[in-house]
Parts: C-alpha cells; structure tokens; sequence
C-alpha cells in the first residue's frame, strides 16, 4: 500500500513538473520579440570612444526563461533517471567557454575589460540557443503544448501591433519610458530611404525591425504549420504579416512569402522533403550547412561595392564582409582559432588601416560586426568553435526530420525553421548577438 502511494505521489509530481514545463517552454516562444533587462555593467563598452552595445554585460528576460527551461529539463532528465542527456549539454557548454577564455587570451585582441564581457555573452548565447533547441523539440512532440502555444502567440502578436501601429503613428518612437523598460533607449528610430521619400520602420520591442520581422515570421510559420483551427490560422499570418510589412525588412518580407509559398504548396513541399533524405543525416546536413556559408559569405565578400553603387542593404553588407574576410585570410590564425568572442570590432578598429578601401558610408564610419552568421561565428570562434556549433544545430535538424518524417505539418514547420536560420543568417548577426 505504502508503495502504491509512493508511486501516485511520484506520478502526480511528474505530471505537475510537465505542465509547468509545457507552459514555461510556450511562453519562452511567446515572449521571443520582448526584449528587456538591465545592464549589469557597460564600463567595458566604451572602445576607442564609441559606445558599442555589443559589450555590454546584461541580465535578460530571454536569459532568465531560457535558464528556467533548462533547468526544468534537466530536472525531468534526472526524474526519469537519464542523466546522459543533461551532463553532454552541460558538458558542451562549458568546453566552449574554455575554448573561448584560452582563445581570447591567447590571442590579444581583446583587451582585459573585455574577457569578462566575452565570456558571459557566450555564455547567454549558447544558453539561449539551448533552450531553443529544448523548447521546440518539446512543442514538436507535444500537442498539448501546441495548444497552449497558440493563444500566447496571439497575445504576444496582439501587444507588438499595437506598439508597432504607435510607432507609425507617431513615425518614430512611441511610449519611449515604456520602451526603454524593454531595452530601447529614448531616442531609439528607424527609417528606409527609397529616393526622396522616408519611411519608418516599426521595431515594436525588439531592438531592430529585422528582429522583429525574424520573429514575426517564425510565428506565422507556428500558426500556419502547428495551428488546427482555420481561424487561428487566418489570424497569426494576417497580425505577422502586418508587423513584417511594417518592419520593411527586405529579407523579412522575403523570407514571410516564402513561409506563405511553403504552405500554398504543401503538398509538393513535403513530397520534396520526404525524398530529401540528407536531411536526415547529421554529417551530411553539417557539411552542407557550413557550404552554403561558405559560399554565400563569398559572394557577398565579393559584391563590387567599390565599383558599382550599390543599395545601402548590399553595399554595408558588402563592404563589411570583404572587411573581415580579408583579415582570415591576412592572419591564419584567426581563421582557425578565431578573436574570441565580441573579437571582432576590436579586430576591426585595430586592422582598419590593413583595408584597400574605406569604411565611409553615408558621412558615418560602419564600424560593425559581419551581418552574416557563418563569418561572424567563424571569425570570432576559428574553424574549430564554428564547426562545432554547426554540429549542434545540424544534428538538431536531422534528429527531428527524421523523426517526424510522416507528419507533414511538423516536416514543413521544420523547412520553414531551417529557411530561417538560412535566410537570416546570410544577411545579419542579430542570430549571435
């Protein structure tokens, strides 16, 4: 009898520990475009008289979700007496912040105010990708958390229309007090040029309209692929739709259409990707990952930006990509071991002189990082940390194509992740910091 007990006892705990996880991993999609914090220190930030936000040390909302995720994991992990899966990732992590301490002393290009500084942003982005990675191989396995997404994504949706159609009431900032609770500062606005006329941009609670049409065309991806209701489906694409034209992110609006194209021909989509078997396999999708990389960061690198005027979208890219690719190839060590993480401005300002041509766009300098996923992990962490991350996400796409292989609509929300990744990873850094 006492057994019997102990047994329901252990089932019921179990039971509540799933649920508070379900709803824990829903509101970390939900809360994706919610941007918010404190900054713990900026000392270290001001670098050769600028101010650069990307070395500044904080304590995020996104940080302390994902860590509550984490946590719930491992904790179910060890409940079901599997300790293997928890002790890897933990493993994983910590043998990538040794890397990057041992590089980012070694190397010298960091300066010693921003060791600190390297090492927790490292620390928060693989944190954070973990908990991704975690909180969608459970909503891919769980229709009851499907079900509990579905109604934050709207809530969440709701609340960035009706910052975003402030934000274009006003044509600029809205709520500014409010907004800079959420990280924005004051003064924060963004504009297109198209001939004599400007347009603002919406960026709602992100810190950049291209954040936030990323994240409003994963949502559209959610409602579409892992929505069973017609009306709720109507809704999401129609309130992301909104948001990313608003954002005028060309690569947003892209990437929205091809999520729309995706579900319009589903059919043919998913007899492709049933027939697409190197997906499915980790060595080959890492190698061909790290191709499309490859070559996409070389035709960037290599757009005549010096020749040809170019639109600004292209030429900054452009000019920033031949920047750093340049400078692998000028230091061999850098292009195996890489900076260190946030090494790469550091290496910019310190190199700049090394450059054929100038970084003068616009009567401002362009001192920034590479808006291109594969050079910036490259650059910062060498072939060795580069490649392992690839390794990571490679092996997370071809575990859940394969095994949800015969359902269509999980197959398709796993294409329209995987074109994300591609498509904004090919034209910004925002997927890194």
């Amino acid at each position: 009898m006492h057994k019997a007990k102990h047994f329901l006892s252990n089932t019921l705990s179990l039971s509540r520990l799933n649920k508070v996880f379900q709803i824990t991993c829903a509101l970390f999609i939900g809360i994706l475009p919610i941007f918010t914090g404190n900054i713990l220190f900026d000392e270290q930030s001001w670098y050769q008289g600028r101010y650069i936000n990307y070395f500044q040390i904080r304590l995020t909302l996104h940080f302390i979700v994902a860590c509550i995720v984490i946590g719930l994991w491992a904790y179910k992990k060890v409940s079901e007496k599997n300790l293997k899966a928890p002790i890897v990732g933990f493993g994983i992590i910590v043998a990538l912040l040794i890397y990057n301490m041992l590089i980012a002393q070694s190397q010298g290009i960091l300066s010693a105010k921003l060791h600190l500084a390297s090492t927790w942003n490292l620390f928060e982005f693989l944190v954070f990708w973990a908990a991704m990675g975690i909180a969608l191989t459970h909503i891919l396995q769980e229709k009851s958390t499907q079900r509990i997404l579905i109604p934050i994504i709207v809530s969440s949706l709701l609340f960035q229309v009706a910052v975003a159609s402030a934000q274009l009431i006003e044509q600029g900032p809205a709520f500014s007090s409010f907004l800079t609770a959420f990280g924005q500062p004051p003064r924060f606005e963004s504009f297109t040029y198209v001939g004599i006329h400007i347009f603002p941009r919406v960026y709602g609670t992100t810190p950049h309209p291209n954040i936030l049409a990323a994240i409003m065309t994963f949502f559209a991806g959610i409602g579409l692929f892992l929505s069973t209701s017609r009306l709720q489906k109507i809704v999401i694409t129609l309130l992301s739709g909104f948001i990313v034209v608003g954002t005028l992110s060309r690569t947003g609006i892209m990437a929205f259409l091809i999520v729309i194209a995706i579900f319009l021909l589903q059919k043919l989509s998913f007899r492709y990707l049933q027939k697409a078997n190197w997906l499915k396999k980790p060595l080959i999708l890492t190698v061909a990952l790290l191709l499309f990389y490859v070559l996409s960061g070389i035709m960037i690198a290599f757009l005549p930006h010096e020749a040809v005027p170019l639109p600004y979208f292209l030429e900054s890219r452009a000019m920033l990509q031949d920047a750093y690719v340049r400078f692998m190839v000028q230091f061999p060590h850098i292009w195996v071991f890489g900076t260190g993480f946030l090494g790469s401005i550091p290496l910019l300002f310190q190199q700049y002189d090394t450059l054929p041509f100038s970084l003068l766009l616009e009567n401002s300098f362009l001192f920034d990082v590479p808006h291109h996923f594969g050079t910036l992990l490259h650059n910062e962490l060498g072939i060795i940390g580069c490649t392992s991350i690839f390794i990571l996400i490679a092996r997370w796409f071809s575990r859940n194509f394969a095994e949800h292989a015969e359902n269509k609509n999980l197959t398709l929300f796993l294409a329209v992740l995987l074109g994300i990744f591609l498509l904004f990873g090919t034209f910004d850094h925002f997927l890194i910091y």
